[in-house]
């Protein structure tokens, strides 16, 4: 989970809504939202979700109630995933030319959008887990700067 407010020191009661996704961190589907009664009312009648959505299945429903039980028991874990998500960062930085975050290709695919035309989604998308390890983690990065290497 981002955990925005608490990463940017922000009291989560000066948030209206917090919304998130439960499919990435949580290896569930959907989402949720939280906050103000009048807003997430608002937001929960007029949203597309509501209107043409079900329910999360059960399964879902307790992975992704599990996952949120382990890192609020467990906040190291976070911690872990943090400062793995950030070396993989610097690693990928250090051995390719990263696009996703040049303002450049904002303005391209904002451009894009305008002509009716759709920028190419990214074809690769790396996690890690707090179960990791530091050497998996280089090992990994070497793995992947082979791969990339023989293309």
């Amino acid at each position: 989970m981002g955990r925005v407010t608490e990463h940017f020191g922000v009291p989560i009661v000066d948030v209206d809504m917090v919304m998130a996704s439960l499919e990435n961190a949580m290896a569930s589907t959907g989402g949720f939202c939280v906050g103000r009664s009048y807003v997430v009312g608002h937001q929960r009648l007029s949203g597309l979700g509501y209107c043409f959505s079900a329910s999360l299945p059960p399964l879902l429903a307790t992975a992704a109630s599990e996952g949120l039980r382990i890192i609020d028991e467990q906040p190291d874990r976070v911690n872990r995933v943090q400062r793995f998500a950030v070396a993989v960062h610097r690693g990928l930085e250090a051995a390719f030319e990263l696009f996703g975050e040049a303002s450049i290709m904002i303005t391209r695919a904002r451009y894009m959008d305008q002509d009716e035309m759709y920028p190419i989604q990214p074809s690769a998308r790396l996690m890690v887990q707090s179960e990791m390890t530091e050497n998996e983690i280089e090992r990994a990065l070497v793995s992947i700067a082979n791969i990339v290497s023989e293309l």
